[in-house]
Parts: C-alpha cells; sequence; structure tokens
C-alpha cells in the first residue's frame, strides 16, 4: 500500500510555473536566430556551444570545438573546458544565478543560455547540455534546442527538474565590455578576474571598465581595472582607476600600495613614497607585510626628478 501511495504521489498534477513569475498575459520569448546544430554522438557539449558561440558572433561549428571540449575519458564536456574555450574564442563566459528569474531576465535581454541539465536521476545521472532560447507563459513551456530537436518545448516543471538535478548552473556569453542582464556585481567580477587569470587582459580590462560604469561603489572593479592596465603596461589608466577608488574608499589600502608601486615605476618617489605610508597606516595583517616591503623599497629610490609625474 505505502509503494503505491508514493507512485500517486509522484504522479500528482503540478501547477503551473511561469505565471507565477511572469503573470499569464507576460510576452512570450523566442530567440529565433540562435543557431541550431543536432547533437550527435560526441557532440552535444561542443555543438551546445557552437550554437552560444553564433548566437553571439563568433563563427564556429561544432566539428572545430571536439578536440578543444570532449573529454574522452568522461564521454563528454566539463564546464571548465566550456568556458575556457569560449573564452579562447573572445567570449567572456558567465555564469548567471541559479535560478528561474535570471534566466528568464538574459533570454528577455535576447540571451540564449546554456544550461546543464540531469536527464536522469541524482543516483544515475545523464548529463546533457541544451540551450534555451525562449519561454511562453501562457502555455506554462520553455523553449530549447537540445538533442536533435530544434526549438523543443517542454514543460517548465520537466525543465526545472532536470536542471535543478544539475544544481541550476547555467552560463551566457558576453561580448567583451558587454554586462548581462541582473543585478549581480560578485559574480560579474569573478568571471572578469578569470579572464584575467587566463590572459585575456584586453577582455578582462573591457570588463572592468563596464564594470565601473554600472557598479561604481564595487572596489574590486576598481581594482581590477588598475591591475589589468598595468598589466598591459598602460601606466596612467592604472593611475587613473586606482585614483578613481581612492576618490571613492581613500582608506583603501590595495590601492594605495598599488598606486604606489605604478607611481614609483613612473619615477615619481614623492608621490609614491606617500601613498606608501598611507597604505602602511590603513593595513595590518598579510597586507601590512606587503605595503612595508613596497615603502621600503620606495625609500631606497633615487630622489623624485622625473617632472612628467601625474599630479595627485
Amino acid at each position: 500500500m505505502l509503494l503505491v501511495a508514493l507512485a500517486l504521489v509522484g504522479c500528482a498534477a503540478r501547477g503551473p510555473v511561469l505565471v507565477d513569475r511572469t503573470g499569464p498575459d507576460a510576452t512570450p520569448v523566442l530567440l529565433t536566430d540562435t543557431p541550431f546544430f543536432a547533437q550527435e554522438r560526441y557532440q552535444c557539449g561542443p555543438a551546445a556551444l557552437a550554437m552560444m558561440l553564433q548566437a553571439s558572433g563568433v563563427e564556429t561549428r561544432p566539428a572545430e570545438l571536439v578536440d578543444e571540449v570532449w573529454i574522452p575519458e568522461l564521454e563528454g564536456s566539463l564546464q571548465a573546458e566550456m568556458a575556457a574555450t569560449a573564452r579562447r574564442q573572445g567570449r567572456m563566459p558567465h555564469v548567471i544565478q541559479p535560478d528561474l528569474d535570471s534566466l528568464l531576465a538574459e533570454l528577455r535581454d535576447g540571451r540564449p543560455v546554456l544550461v546543464l541539465e540531469n536527464l536522469g536521476w541524482n543516483i544515475y545521472p545523464i548529463w546533457h547540455y541544451a540551450v534555451v532560447i525562449g519561454f511562453h507563459p501562457a502555455d506554462d513551456v520553455m523553449v530549447l534546442h537540445t538533442g536533435i530537436d530544434r526549438a523543443k518545448r517542454v514543460t517548465t516543471a520537466d525543465f526545472m527538474d532536470d536542471w535543478g538535478k544539475a544544481e541550476h548552473w547555467a552560463m551566457v556569453l558576453l561580448e567583451p565590455g558587454e554586462l548581462p542582464a541582473g543585478d549581480e556585481p560578485g559574480r560579474f567580477l569573478r568571471s572578469a578576474v578569470a579572464l584575467e587569470q587566463s590572459d585575456h587582459g584586453d577582455m578582462a580590462r573591457r570588463a572592468y571598465e563596464a564594470a565601473t560604469r554600472r557598479w561604481p561603489d564595487q572596489p574590486a572593479a576598481w581594482l581590477g581595472l588598475g591591475n589589468v592596465s598595468y598589466q598591459l603596461g598602460d601606466l596612467p589608466r592604472a593611475v587613473q582607476a586606482y585614483r578613481a577608488m581612492l576618490a571613492r574608499f581613500p582608506e583603501s589600502a590595495p590601492a594605495h600600495n598599488n598606486l604606489a608601486e605604478v607611481l614609483a615605476g613612473q619615477g615619481c618617489r614623492d608621490q609614491a613614497l606617500d601613498h606608501a605610508e598611507q597604505a602602511v597606516k590603513a593595513s595590518d595583517g598579510d597586507m601590512q607585510a606587503v605595503a612595508r616591503k613596497t615603502r621600503a623599497a620606495i625609500r631606497d629610490m633615487a630622489v623624485d626628478g622625473n617632472e612628467a609625474c601625474p599630479s595627485p
């Protein structure tokens, strides 16, 4: 009797999902320009990524991506390889907030969304990538390029079930300097850091610049912009970024320390030493050890003789 009862509960009707978030009269979204590639054998990850890249303006095909993302031992593709390949193709992979509202916001903004699904069970997972290209609130369906099906309509409840078993992982591809639909500076800045750490400095700089315009009160955006500008050899831009950060966060030890290093590199000893002193005063622990080392190095410099030093 217990087994029968559980089976009946498992087959119970589920209420609408989209209407609760959008209302029944919300405008449907369908990104009809999103290319489609059938996900044949060994093509799940490569085909899904090719669809995303082409939708963002990068001309490529699944066969060209197999060697970059397909892992024979796993018979599949990991998210890390998908993201790294997108970066090599000149796009910024951005993992969005793991919820339906964030996914819908990206679709409304005109971006298809790459999702990871588990089409099996938690104890026997069947991992699968699909590209979400739309939704229809009145019919309570999501629209996906998935498997060999173009624009397949899937009930939102079924989609949420398969997506939920993969922890709601979803990613969009942004052009350098483009911002996601969601107001999520922390996530976006982590995506920018990943660009910087994978030697895509110019893309990272454009991402940080966009972040400073949208979230000017995020210190990590200014610090990242200064650091990557320095790494690219653009010292005036680095100085500008650190000064902009200090205008908003005058007690920031990292900003004072990094500005001191850049000014010292330009031969501006007096200004550099002033900021090094402020970095020591504003810091403690490991950061103070770094600041003291910077100050000691600047004290050993020759007397400031560079007339081209930027104005404080």
